[in-house]
């Protein structure tokens, strides 16, 4: 496989209309000298960021930034990049453009897919980046956990009956792990309004969805017995 080639626009902040081309990762993001885009923004921190590969995914990994590094209008931790994607980093905004000289096209959203279901998980993250990344990810986890916990009525299921969370799997490569965190969020994403507009009858103790919702919930159950199918019988 080719080495990428990164383009970085800066579209806003001090350095609007700076084009940093013909990049290959490790490209580090900051204000201080030593990064390989330097950026003159008093509020992106001296190395701020990263844009790195793994397993042919590229990604950006905050690196204990003061002010976050953001991927079109998210905060991240470590999330993947896809061509026109807008980085936010202090007051300035980079779009990513990147592509390998052998690969006409860009990858799709299945490949990215296949390669979070059935890379190569024997790649082991480093130890300073996988630990604080999983531990954000779980955290996050609790701390939704604990605030469904505490909106819960009395007519909710007791906690004996709640589904209790297994831990997530450490030693997963960047790419898996920014995989990962994807499919949560989108999964989370769905899910949320659904939960939102359903109508609650106290007086019955029955939750009413629409039609519609109904069938979203379902789409969304379907979608999470294919990822389980895939990761347990990778070959069917």
């Amino acid at each position: 496989m080719s080495p990428v080639i990164v383009t970085l626009r800066v579209v806003d902040g001090p350095d609007r209309g700076i084009v940093f081309d013909d990049l290959r990762p490790t490209i580090k993001i900051g204000r201080e000298e030593g990064n390989t885009v330097r950026l003159r923004d008093e509020r992106a921190s001296r190395f701020h960021a990263k844009i790195h590969e793994d397993a042919g995914e590229i990604l950006i990994t905050d690196l204990e930034s003061t002010n976050g590094t953001w991927v079109n209008g998210e905060p991240v931790q470590i999330a993947p990049l896809n061509p026109g994607d807008r980085i936010m980093i202090g007051r300035s905004v980079l779009v990513i453009d990147y592509h390998r000289p052998d690969v006409p096209d860009e990858k799709t959203i299945d490949q990215q897919a296949t390669f979070l279901l059935g890379g190569d998980a024997t790649d082991e993250m480093p130890e300073e980046m996988s630990t604080p990344v999983l531990e954000l990810i779980q955290q996050q986890a609790d701390a939704t956990a604990a605030a469904k916990d505490q909106e819960r009525t009395p007519t909710g299921p007791p906690a004996a009956q709640r589904a209790k969370l297994p831990r997530l799997p450490q030693g997963l490569s960047p790419g898996q792990t920014a995989g990962l965190a994807r499919i949560f969020d989108t999964l989370h994403k769905q899910l949320a309004p659904i939960l939102s507009e359903a109508r609650v009858d106290q007086a019955t103790k029955t939750v009413h969805l629409s039609p519609q919702q109904w069938q979203q919930v379902l789409e969304l159950a379907w979608m999470l017995s294919t990822y389980y199918r895939r990761l347990v019988e990778p070959d069917t």
